[in-house]
């Protein structure tokens, strides 16, 4: 539903809501210039970070086509000083930016198993509060509370309260950067790639991480989270089938060239726990990962691949993985107001079909921006395929060609706000055509460009 992708300056002012990865990129990389910790009480708070850690982001269920991948590393410091900045409110030493936001407004249309069109409306209405304490110009304790109405105009049992809540402490020293948080996410978004359909999914996350520059553009690296994810659908079981318990935590080393290239290498371990006891697919592993990246003036190269094993644990249905997983982002500044975004990606997902242990999803995309007068429009496509491991080696392996493509208009009404206008179309087609199905959303979003810094409101993107 939502299809939102600002590849390049244009009039608008950026938002103090917008979602930065300048710290994935190196943007924000350890060395500030601030007076610097003992390296050695800097290597034992990451020793201690990593180790009490478990998790980093778990690979998701459903990937946006024609949107890049979203980043796994610490906000930057730009992120906290820009909000801070223009919160309109200060509780003693606290500064507090309220929100407000309209989004996944639209319509979608789903032809289901047997191909039976089902179609509605729906939007998410929400308002709430950002909180930021500085603490002596290196730590930002940061917390939010942003409930949500979810309303359908014909599923009535669809209708719900949903909200996103948390708190954490971030800091920024010359050598280390760190991260404490916790928080809870209850979204309404589509359930995986498998299976589109718009549903509640609740994710309890606690998590970890930190870097550690150790001189001559070397830095350690770790990473820790756990996530509780669990189904809210009320008048549909199957969900639950995939309501687990994640814990994920990784460590390694980054280089960092002076010519905005960074590399690196790190290991990774995971678990896996199943809470349904329908169908257990319960599973440990590891990965050896590699990074690439760069920042350019033109180009941006975002490379992550990992050599992923996974054996089920005892009593579990899950099958064998051995494979290599990971995304390729390339985004190209064409001219002042043309960019392209290419990308490749390859995940592991747990499928819903009681057949099935999972499927590997591979997808081929690209997206096109032109930035008008008053106006952002893109157009994007995207190929690929669901390859599916039965859980019997009898069974016919089932494999689902899927191809998908859209466009985007941002209009911008005199400074005040933009409307976002996306049309999708998904087709799948299956060697079993019980699982031939089409899909189509049209729907709009409202962002608040120069009401933001006069009402301190707007769209909440990004976590913090």
């Amino acid at each position: 539903m939502q299809i939102r992708l600002p590849f390049f300056p244009t009039s608008r002012s950026t938002s103090p809501n917008s979602d930065h990865r300048a710290m994935e990129h190196g943007r924000s990389a350890p060395g500030g210039g601030r007076p610097q910790p003992p390296l050695a009480a800097g290597l034992l708070c990451f020793l201690i970070l990593t180790w009490v850690g478990s998790g980093a982001p778990a690979a998701a269920q459903y990937s946006v086509p024609g949107a890049a991948t979203p980043s796994e590393g610490i906000p930057a410091e730009d992120v906290f000083e820009e909000r801070i900045k223009v919160a309109p409110w200060t509780l003693g030493g606290v500064r507090v930016l309220p929100w407000a936001g309209l989004r996944d407004a639209g319509f979608v249309r789903t032809q289901g198993v047997g191909g039976t069109d089902e179609d509605d409306f729906t939007a998410t209405i929400g308002a709430g509060v950002r909180a930021y304490l500085p603490v002596g110009g290196k730590v930002y304790w940061a917390a939010h509370a942003l409930p949500e109405y979810v309303w359908w105009a014909d599923n009535e049992v669809k209708r719900r309260t949903n909200g996103r809540y948390g708190v954490g402490v971030f800091g920024f020293f010359n050598r280390l950067q760190v991260e404490a948080s916790w928080r809870i996410d209850e979204t309404q978004q589509f359930f995986s790639n498998e299976v589109q359909e718009l549903t509640t999914t609740r994710q309890n996350v606690a998590r970890v991480a930190a870097e550690l520059e150790l001189g001559s553009r070397f830095s350690l690296f770790g990473q820790g989270q756990r996530i509780e994810s669990e189904n809210k659908e009320d008048n549909d079981t199957r969900f639950l089938l995939l309501d687990r318990d994640e814990e994920i935590s990784v460590f390694g080393v980054r280089y960092r060239a002076p010519q905005g290239w960074r590399v690196g290498l790190g290991y990774e371990d995971r678990s896996t726990t199943f809470v349904s006891g329908a169908r257990s697919l319960s599973n440990t592993g590891s990965a050896l990962r590699f990074e690439l990246g760069l920042d350019g003036n033109r180009l941006d190269l975002d490379l992550k691949i990992a050599a992923l094993e996974l054996e089920p644990e005892a009593l579990s249905a899950f099958k064998s993985v051995d494979e290599t997983v990971g995304h390729l982002d390339a985004l190209w500044n064409l001219s002042g107001r043309v960019a392209m975004l290419s990308y490749v990606r390859r995940d592991v997902s747990y499928s819903l079909d009681l057949d099935q242990s999972h499927y590997l999803g591979e997808r081929f995309g690209a997206r096109l921006d032109f930035a008008l007068r008053k106006a952002t429009f893109g157009v994007f496509v995207e190929v690929g395929d669901d390859d599916f491991e039965p859980l019997l080696s009898t069974q016919e392996s089932r494999l689902d060609d899927v191809t998908t493509f859209g466009a985007q208009l941002d209009f911008e009404f005199r400074e005040l706000f933009v409307l976002s206008v996306q049309w999708r179309e998904s087709e799948y087609n299956s060697n079993f055509d019980t699982f031939d199905r089409d899909i189509t959303n049209v729907g709009f979003n409202v962002q608040l460009g120069a009401l933001v810094r006069r009402l301190a409101l707007g769209d909440g993107s990004g976590q913090w």
